[in-house]
């Protein structure tokens, strides 16, 4: 099968569709009050960014869906846009507000993509148990001198080393999730 004929039958992405159905003249002029048509192809007004007062500085282009900001000197589409003036993060983020503004409803993840998430969290949950595993024994053999006061038997030496290790284990288990999660 070539790449052009699984293209084809590919859902489109959120992001995809948002763009498709909001039209960054319509969430500017939702954001920018001061946003006049100037001609067929433009709209000026306020920056909705910078909150500026120049109502030439801020321009939406119509004929290719983009927009601008010569006091900014910035520019993009719908999602830029919204990622902008609502400080959003990331641009998922600005995807779900968009598509909650204008009731647009987005396409769902395929079968395979929740397989693969899942696949995902199971291997980060092992990673995460293999680590504390490495993280206890490491920390057990540097607080063993700590634990153990001297003359123990064999059976109340191994009892105390049990001990350590199991009262190590929930910080070992937050350590190691917080690497496995790259914090």
């Amino acid at each position: 099968m070539s790449i052009a004929g699984n293209c084809s039958t590919r859902q489109p992405s959120g992001i995809a569709v948002i763009k498709d159905a909001v039209p960054v003249e319509r969430y500017a002029a939702d954001v920018a009050p001061s946003l006049r048509k100037v001609s067929k192809t433009r709209m000026r007004g306020c920056c909705p960014i910078h909150e500026g007062e120049n109502p030439t500085a801020f321009v939406v282009y119509l004929d290719t869906n983009r927009w601008h900001c010569h006091r900014c000197n910035i520019g993009g589409d719908v999602l830029d846009l919204c990622e902008l003036v609502e400080k959003h993060a990331e641009t998922w983020t600005a995807m779900l507000s968009l598509a909650q503004r204008y009731s647009v409803e987005l396409p769902e993840k395929s079968e395979r993509w929740r397989r693969w998430q899942n696949e995902k969290g199971d291997i980060r949950a092992a990673a995460k148990v293999q680590l504390a595993k490495v993280y206890q024994r490491r920390l057990t053999r540097v607080f063993e001198p700590l634990a153990l006061v001297g003359g123990e038997t064999p059976e109340e030496e191994l009892e105390a080393m049990e001990e350590l290790a199991a009262g190590l284990w929930p910080e070992c288990l937050s350590l190691a999730g917080r690497r496995v999660n790259g914090e």
